[in-house]
């Protein structure tokens, strides 16, 4: 087989998991093929034809993928399991053979004649985490191109509010909560695999949860990369996502001018800090401003907003102060955004008695 050809292939099963994927999410089929068009862009009409997307769609014609991946397992190996037992206790007569085959009919994918072999003979169950195809899903996707580690397990992030709201997403998208656990640096992490986020991450099919679920993929996404700061000199504010990835930044970006915000774009070179004492190279990378004044600023916090802690009281604070004549703002906003004596005292007791 040659290289195109292999290359080919791998499209076309990246392309039919788009397409399970915004059927499960129920989306309509001019839906799924407008999204599958805007993600697989490169692709020429001649190579992906309507007609075998619709025949897809609809379950007319099913693809054979070449390898399944840990978001295929993930989607579909809970209900392949439970199907495979169920025609089992029906028919007390019938081979794993015939059983693969007739699961093979029900439902999209091809799973191996051995692995049902060995489920109805109870030696084997699907050792995956199952997935459904739900908002909640979107946000851990924006959490995933964002701050999570996508070649180790789970999220290590300062603030406990944003881990604990990815640890109860997760548990909403997939049933299995995460630990959060406190390291002796003072980060909070998860120990999660999820090997379907990986996957998501490295087939590029985390731009169609993204365009699927866009609010929630851009609340994980600016949790993760996200910042807001007060501006004294106009008063004003900037709000913004900070990416190195390229394809992120023009995904955010779509997904926040289909939204109604205006953006605007600023690229930093690449440079070289100091850091600890340690010299230490940062590729060139983006940020992304959202612009259009305190309306902007508004439709925001309704629409989007933050669940990180330190982001979200800023957030706050500054839709608050804009109700102040401008000479009062910056006080205004420093009065809300600084801890009393009182409050940081308090905090040192909470602390000691945990």
């Amino acid at each position: 087989m040659s290289i195109w050809n292999r290359g080919r292939e791998k499209l076309y099963d990246n392309v039919y998991r788009a397409v399970l994927i915004c059927k499960l999410a129920g989306l309509s089929f001019a839906e799924t093929r407008r999204i599958v068009r805007e993600v697989f862009e490169v692709i020429p009409k001649k190579k992906i034809p309507r007609s075998m997307l619709k025949n897809w769609y609809y379950g007319h014609k099913k693809h054979r993928m070449t390898r399944l991946n840990a978001l295929d397992k993930s989607l579909w190996y809970c209900k392949a399991y439970e199907l495979a037992l169920e025609l089992k206790r029906e028919h007390h007569n019938w081979g794993y053979k015939k059983i693969a085959t007739k699961i093979r009919k029900k439902l999209p994918i091809r799973v191996p004649p051995m692995t049902v072999y060995f489920w109805i003979t109870g030696r084997s169950k699907p050792n995956i985490t199952p997935l459904k195809m739900c908002p909640e899903l979107g946000y851990l996707v924006g959490v995933l191109v964002g701050d999570r580690r996508r070649t180790g397990d789970g999220l290590k992030v300062k603030d406990r509010e944003f881990i604990e709201y990815y640890a109860h997403m997760y548990e909403k998208a997939t049933g299995v909560k995460p630990n959060v656990i406190l390291d002796r640096d003072g980060y909070h992490r998860t120990s999660e695999g999820g090997g379907f986020l990986k996957a998501l991450w490295l087939t590029e099919l985390w731009k169609v949860v993204a365009y699927i679920y866009p609010r929630q993929f851009l609340q994980g996404l600016f949790d993760s990369e996200g910042c807001i700061s007060f501006r004294k000199s106009s008063p004003s504010y900037i709000l913004k996502i900070s990416t190195g990835n390229l394809e992120v930044l023009l995904t955010a970006t779509k997904l926040l001018k289909k939204l109604g915000y205006k953006t605007k774009t600023y690229i930093k070179p690449p440079q070289t800090r100091t850091i600890g004492g340690r010299k230490i190279h940062f590729n060139q990378s983006y940020d992304l401003r959202i612009l259009g004044g305190k309306k902007a600023l508004y439709k925001f916090a309704a629409e989007v907003g933050f669940r990180e802690g330190k982001r979200r009281k800023r957030l706050a604070a500054l839709i608050e102060a804009f109700k102040h004549p401008p000479k009062e703002i910056h006080k205004t906003y420093l009065k809300l955004t600084t801890p009393s004596p009182n409050f940081a005292i308090l905090t040192q007791k909470i602390r000691k008695k945990g």
